[in-house]
């Protein structure tokens, strides 16, 4: 197994898209980070971490980072440990400063339990976000009216239905109206 790092997003995508493609839901932010960098071939004033882990001429890992910003993990099937363990070596030989892992909860969780292995450094959940893919559209009959320009008579309404939203998807803060209202 080896670490193969790249110095262009061009080489990145060329390795990884393929793979990184097979699940776009859960990798849609590695691959829209490395395009944009590949159109403008720098991010900011720090260079981004690209880098592949390969067994046998497969695709095992992929691994990308833009600092500040954190790292981005991608993992065909299960989590590789030994995978895992080259990137978190590569970076701390290399002083690459990791601000977070962005990835699936095993992955970003088992990646976490190496560094800290490594480092003594102690490492908690900040965010647990939610990926939604949308697999197939149901059909519905179409409301009577027509589209409208929203104006302030509509700022209950729609605070209303921004309410709802948070709350189907399990945030319950209503923020809606507090953002809408200052």
């Amino acid at each position: 197994m080896k670490l193969k790092v790249f110095d262009s997003p061009s080489a990145f995508l060329e390795t990884n898209l393929e793979m990184l493609m097979e699940n776009e839901a859960l990798s849609n932010l590695p691959i829209g980070i490395a395009q944009k960098l590949k159109e403008k071939e720098s991010y900011g004033a720090h260079t981004p971490f690209l880098a592949s882990v390969i067994r046998e001429g497969q695709l095992i890992m992929s691994a990308l980072m833009t600092p500040p910003f954190p790292l981005n993990l991608y993992s065909r099937n299960t989590f590789n440990h030994e995978a895992a363990t080259l990137i978190v070596d590569y970076l701390l030989a290399n002083e690459i400063s990791v601000s977070g892992v962005i990835g699936l909860k095993q992955t970003t969780e088992a990646f976490s339990e190496i560094w800290k292995a490594r480092t003594e450094e102690k490492w908690e959940i900040a965010i647990q976000m939610r990926i939604y893919q949308l697999d197939r559209v149901k059909e519905f009959s179409r409301a009577e009216g027509k589209l409208i320009l929203a104006n302030e008579t509509h700022v209950d309404l729609i605070c209303d239905w921004l309410d709802a939203f948070e709350v189907a998807v399990g945030s319950e803060k209503k923020q809606a109206t507090a953002k809408i209202a200052s």
